[in-house]
Protein backbone atom coordinates (compact mmCIF):
# COMPACT_ATOMS: atom_id res chain seq x y z
CA UNK A 1 0.00 0.00 0.00
CA UNK A 2 1.01 3.68 -0.56
CA UNK A 3 2.76 5.07 -3.25
CA UNK A 4 6.16 3.09 -5.49
CA UNK A 5 8.11 5.97 -4.24
CA UNK A 6 6.65 5.48 -0.30
CA UNK A 7 5.39 2.06 -0.20
CA UNK A 8 4.64 -0.74 2.38
CA UNK A 9 4.62 -4.18 1.68
CA UNK A 10 4.28 -7.92 3.23
CA UNK A 11 3.37 -11.21 3.09
CA UNK A 12 1.31 -13.48 5.22
CA UNK A 13 1.80 -17.07 6.33
CA UNK A 14 -1.79 -17.60 7.54
CA UNK A 15 -2.42 -21.10 8.16
CA UNK A 16 1.20 -22.20 10.56
CA UNK A 17 0.85 -25.50 12.68
CA UNK A 18 2.09 -24.30 15.86
CA UNK A 19 3.12 -26.67 19.23
CA UNK A 20 5.47 -25.55 21.92
CA UNK A 21 5.45 -24.14 25.62
CA UNK A 22 4.86 -21.70 27.76
CA UNK A 23 5.61 -20.72 31.25
CA UNK A 24 3.20 -19.43 33.67
CA UNK A 25 4.04 -18.87 37.28
CA UNK A 26 6.94 -21.05 36.53
CA UNK A 27 4.35 -23.99 35.43
CA UNK A 28 5.45 -25.80 31.82
CA UNK A 29 2.23 -25.90 29.65
CA UNK A 30 2.39 -28.01 26.66
CA UNK A 31 0.21 -25.60 23.64
CA UNK A 32 -0.85 -26.81 20.25
CA UNK A 33 -2.76 -24.29 17.74
CA UNK A 34 -2.30 -22.73 14.46
CA UNK A 35 -0.75 -19.45 13.99
CA UNK A 36 -0.69 -16.27 11.63
CA UNK A 37 2.67 -14.68 10.34
CA UNK A 38 2.86 -11.33 8.92
CA UNK A 39 5.97 -9.77 7.53
CA UNK A 40 5.79 -5.57 6.79
CA UNK A 41 8.53 -3.81 5.30
CA UNK A 42 9.17 -0.76 3.62
CA UNK A 43 11.09 1.29 1.16
CA UNK A 44 10.62 4.38 2.96
CA UNK A 45 11.25 5.59 6.72
CA UNK A 46 7.85 5.93 8.59
CA UNK A 47 6.58 8.84 8.70
CA UNK A 48 4.49 10.40 11.75
CA UNK A 49 1.94 11.35 9.71
CA UNK A 50 1.34 7.85 8.28
CA UNK A 51 -1.73 6.54 9.41
CA UNK A 52 -3.06 2.82 9.53
CA UNK A 53 -6.00 0.05 10.85
CA UNK A 54 -4.94 -3.99 9.98
CA UNK A 55 -6.93 -6.30 10.98
CA UNK A 56 -6.46 -10.22 10.02
CA UNK A 57 -9.37 -12.46 11.21
CA UNK A 58 -9.95 -16.88 11.48
CA UNK A 59 -13.18 -17.62 11.05
CA UNK A 60 -14.77 -20.88 12.65
CA UNK A 61 -15.74 -21.61 8.99
CA UNK A 62 -11.89 -21.97 7.92
CA UNK A 63 -11.85 -18.29 6.09
CA UNK A 64 -9.39 -16.02 6.52
CA UNK A 65 -9.80 -12.64 6.28
CA UNK A 66 -7.17 -9.69 6.00
CA UNK A 67 -7.85 -5.78 6.36
CA UNK A 68 -5.89 -2.95 6.04
CA UNK A 69 -6.83 0.73 5.62
CA UNK A 70 -3.67 2.68 5.32
CA UNK A 71 -3.60 6.76 5.23
CA UNK A 72 -0.74 8.92 3.83
CA UNK A 73 -1.09 12.45 3.10
CA UNK A 74 -1.22 11.22 -0.33
CA UNK A 75 -4.82 9.45 0.34
CA UNK A 76 -6.11 6.71 1.85
CA UNK A 77 -5.38 2.93 0.36
CA UNK A 78 -7.99 -0.07 1.32
CA UNK A 79 -7.10 -3.68 0.91
CA UNK A 80 -9.01 -6.49 1.52
CA UNK A 81 -7.77 -10.11 1.08
CA UNK A 82 -10.06 -13.50 1.68
CA UNK A 83 -8.76 -17.07 1.65
CA UNK A 84 -11.90 -19.70 1.73
CA UNK A 85 -11.04 -22.98 3.32
CA UNK A 86 -10.21 -24.58 0.06
CA UNK A 87 -7.53 -21.64 -0.78
CA UNK A 88 -9.53 -19.29 -3.32
CA UNK A 89 -8.44 -15.99 -2.62
CA UNK A 90 -10.52 -13.42 -3.18
CA UNK A 91 -9.33 -9.32 -3.42
CA UNK A 92 -11.03 -5.79 -3.03
CA UNK A 93 -10.18 -2.44 -2.65
CA UNK A 94 -13.67 -1.23 -1.66
CA UNK A 95 -14.01 -1.15 2.39
CA UNK A 96 -15.56 1.08 5.28
CA UNK A 97 -13.88 0.91 9.08
CA UNK A 98 -16.13 2.32 11.05
CA UNK A 99 -14.81 3.00 14.45
CA UNK A 100 -17.34 2.40 17.44
CA UNK A 101 -17.56 4.35 20.75
CA UNK A 102 -15.29 2.40 22.61
CA UNK A 103 -11.72 3.52 23.10
CA UNK A 104 -8.85 3.28 25.28
CA UNK A 105 -6.68 6.02 26.00
CA UNK A 106 -3.03 6.03 27.15
CA UNK A 107 -1.89 7.24 30.18
CA UNK A 108 1.53 7.50 28.70
CA UNK A 109 1.02 8.70 25.13
CA UNK A 110 -2.53 10.40 25.87
CA UNK A 111 -3.16 8.82 22.33
CA UNK A 112 -7.00 7.77 22.09
CA UNK A 113 -7.74 3.95 20.31
CA UNK A 114 -10.65 2.77 19.08
CA UNK A 115 -11.16 -0.76 20.09
CA UNK A 116 -14.49 -1.71 18.73
CA UNK A 117 -14.76 -1.61 14.87
CA UNK A 118 -17.20 -2.08 12.24
CA UNK A 119 -16.31 -3.38 8.95
CA UNK A 120 -17.96 -3.26 5.97
CA UNK A 121 -16.99 -5.09 2.82
CA UNK A 122 -20.10 -4.73 0.43
CA UNK A 123 -18.25 -6.07 -2.89
CA UNK A 124 -17.75 -10.01 -0.66
CA UNK A 125 -21.41 -8.96 0.99
CA UNK A 126 -19.21 -9.96 4.30
CA UNK A 127 -20.16 -7.48 7.69
CA UNK A 128 -17.16 -8.00 10.46
CA UNK A 129 -18.13 -6.90 13.88
CA UNK A 130 -14.87 -6.88 16.16
CA UNK A 131 -13.83 -6.03 20.01
CA UNK A 132 -10.65 -6.36 21.54
CA UNK A 133 -10.49 -9.08 24.11
CA UNK A 134 -7.73 -6.22 26.10
CA UNK A 135 -7.28 -2.76 26.49
CA UNK A 136 -3.88 -1.72 27.36
CA UNK A 137 -2.00 -3.00 24.38
CA UNK A 138 -0.21 0.38 23.60
CA UNK A 139 3.24 -0.58 21.94
CA UNK A 140 5.83 2.76 21.81
CA UNK A 141 8.89 1.82 19.53
CA UNK A 142 11.02 4.21 18.26
CA UNK A 143 8.57 7.24 16.60
CA UNK A 144 5.87 5.45 16.45
CA UNK A 145 3.39 4.29 19.07
CA UNK A 146 0.65 1.79 18.42
CA UNK A 147 -1.84 -0.34 19.71
CA UNK A 148 -1.61 -4.12 18.65
CA UNK A 149 -3.90 -6.79 20.28
CA UNK A 150 -6.49 -9.72 19.97
CA UNK A 151 -10.04 -9.60 18.95
CA UNK A 152 -12.74 -11.07 18.85
CA UNK A 153 -15.57 -11.31 15.95
CA UNK A 154 -18.63 -11.97 14.64
CA UNK A 155 -19.00 -11.97 10.59
CA UNK A 156 -22.05 -11.72 8.57
CA UNK A 157 -21.20 -13.38 5.49
CA UNK A 158 -23.83 -13.99 2.60
CA UNK A 159 -26.31 -13.59 4.98
CA UNK A 160 -25.10 -16.47 7.45
CA UNK A 161 -23.41 -15.21 11.12
CA UNK A 162 -19.24 -16.81 11.91
CA UNK A 163 -17.47 -16.50 14.88
CA UNK A 164 -14.05 -15.61 14.41
CA UNK A 165 -10.58 -14.23 16.27
CA UNK A 166 -8.82 -12.00 15.43
CA UNK A 167 -5.45 -9.41 15.78
CA UNK A 168 -5.01 -5.55 15.03
CA UNK A 169 -2.89 -2.93 14.99
CA UNK A 170 -3.38 0.39 15.22
CA UNK A 171 -0.58 2.91 14.13
CA UNK A 172 -0.61 6.79 14.20
CA UNK A 173 -3.29 7.79 16.58
CA UNK A 174 -2.32 11.55 17.70
CA UNK A 175 -0.24 11.79 20.66
CA UNK A 176 0.74 14.88 23.12
CA UNK A 177 4.10 13.11 24.01
CA UNK A 178 7.34 12.78 21.87
CA UNK A 179 9.37 9.65 21.96
CA UNK A 180 12.04 11.28 22.66
CA UNK A 181 10.52 12.65 25.72
CA UNK A 182 9.11 9.50 27.07
CA UNK A 183 12.62 7.41 26.20
CA UNK A 184 14.31 10.43 28.25
CA UNK A 185 11.98 9.73 31.02
CA UNK A 186 12.68 5.99 31.17
CA UNK A 187 16.38 6.83 31.16
CA UNK A 188 15.33 9.44 33.97
CA UNK A 189 13.83 6.49 35.95
CA UNK A 190 16.27 3.95 35.41
CA UNK A 191 19.28 6.22 36.78
CA UNK A 192 16.98 7.29 39.96
CA UNK A 193 16.83 3.94 40.81
CA UNK A 194 20.10 3.01 40.64
CA UNK A 195 20.91 5.75 42.54
CA UNK A 196 18.85 4.46 45.36
CA UNK A 197 19.77 1.09 45.23
CA UNK A 198 23.61 2.51 45.62
CA UNK A 199 22.75 4.15 48.89
CA UNK A 200 20.89 1.16 50.41
CA UNK A 201 23.97 -1.26 50.09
Amino acid sequence: VGTPEAGSYYYSFTDLSTKGKIIIDGKEIEVTGKSWMDHQWANTTYKGKDKWNWFSFNLENGTEIMCVEYDTLMGVNILVDIIDKDGKQTQYSNAKLIPQNNFFKSKKTKAKYPLSWKIEIPEGDIIINTKALLKNQEMIFGQINYWEGPMKAKVKMNGKTIKGRGFMELVGYPSDYNYLLLESEEVEKTIWKKIKQFFKK
